[in-house]
């Protein structure tokens, strides 16, 4: 029977996610609220001092003031703001809105986010000259080469107009094909220090993480079926073989078949033939879903009728074993941990 799974819990009525790391959704925690003489800082409104220097792909960045004006890479990073209560300091982000992976509870506040960067577009960077049209304090990237690369705004240039970049795991220099949940936990954690909710960030990581330890507990003894991780991008699968699609495999319980296979340097995606596949078969198929991000990438039901029909006989066509991965969980986001525990209940449904 095919699982068609969203990987978002459905917050709406329980919250999960964020409930269970006590965040609440909205509303301005300024880092620099006053306190009056006698009075000791609220734990979980620490007060942040700027300039504040963090330590970001692995070197120091100074933020030179209070970030108020805060443009983000896409919508994934917009809801981690939003989580953290300081969504209302975005004014832009490069990319139009993602509302195919939004998670439902920030929809609408997702919607409003002005773009820079125009429709779809495999390029996750706006023009020099767009970006500072929105005249930001902090920038924070989260796709690779989204600045300091050919045709991107320059960290100079933010330095010139006295704003910073924070650059997350997935934007780190050849970091892509070899992240892991742990990156992307410190992602919430750094974002926590940037604007002086680091308790929130704590809790909501700390959430995360109990998340998947039960997983663990429940799917860590279990025989692994055989996976294909992969999308399909006109017509063609695309499959991957590291980076966080090959970590969310293997954390729920699975062995994706195409680890390791060689994919280019800093790279997840393994370029193959349709006869490399079909040399491989496996009992599960994830299809990460890109249409909310890429345009000519196919839609996962589409996806899933695409590969059957070039390979009708592998057991995971026949048997009609296969999930959705959203788009958003192989980068920043708060939906990569909820992806696991979804995948892993769609391939282990006797453990939950």
């Amino acid at each position: 029977m095919r699982r068609q799974l969203p990987f978002v819990r459905r917050m709406a009525a329980a919250a999960v996610v964020l409930t269970m790391a006590g965040v609440a959704c909205g509303g301005d925690d300024s880092p620099t609220t006053a306190v009056a003489p006698g009075q000791s800082a609220p734990a979980s409104t620490p007060v942040v001092s700027y300039p504040l220097t963090v330590t970001d792909c692995g070197k120091p960045v100074t933020i030179p003031r209070e970030p108020k004006r805060v443009v983000v890479d896409d919508t994934a990073v917009a809801e981690m703001l939003f989580a953290l209560g300081v969504g209302d300091r975005i004014v832009a982000q490069f990319m139009d809105t993602n509302l195919i992976d939004a998670l439902p509870q920030y929809k609408d506040q997702d919607a409003k986010v002005p773009s820079l960067g125009g429709p779809r577009r495999s390029q996750h960077a706006p023009s020099k000259e767009a970006l500072l049209s929105a005249q930001p304090d902090l920038v924070i990237p989260s796709f690779p080469k989204s600045i300091d690369a050919e045709n991107t705004i320059s960290t100079a240039d933010l330095t010139a107009i006295g704003a910073a970049a924070v650059v997350l795991s997935y934007g780190c220099p050849n970091a892509s094909g070899t992240l892991k949940v742990e990156d992307q936990l410190n992602d919430v954690l750094l974002l926590g220090e940037v604007f002086g909710v680091k308790d929130k960030a704590q809790k909501l990581v700390d959430g995360m993480r109990a998340q998947l330890a039960d997983v663990q507990r429940r799917v860590g003894n279990l025989p692994k079926p055989s996976v294909a991780s992969f999308y399909v991008f006109n017509g063609r699968l695309s499959v991957f073989g590291g980076g966080m699609p090959d970590e969310i495999v293997r954390l729920a319980g699975g062995n994706n078949v195409w680890t390791g296979k060689q994919p280019p340097p800093g790279d997840v995606i393994v370029n193959i033939s349709n006869e490399s596949f079909t040399a491989q078969p496996v009992d599960f198929w994830v299809i990460t879903n890109l249409s909310g991000i890429s345009a000519g990438a196919l839609a996962p039901q589409e996806a899933f009728a695409t590969a059957a029909g070039l390979f009708p006989a592998m057991p995971a066509a026949a048997n009609k074993k296969w999930a959705t991965l959203s788009g958003h969980a192989q980068q920043p986001s708060l939906v990569f941990v909820d992806a696991i525990v979804q995948l892993a209940k769609a391939m282990h449904p006797e453990a939950f």
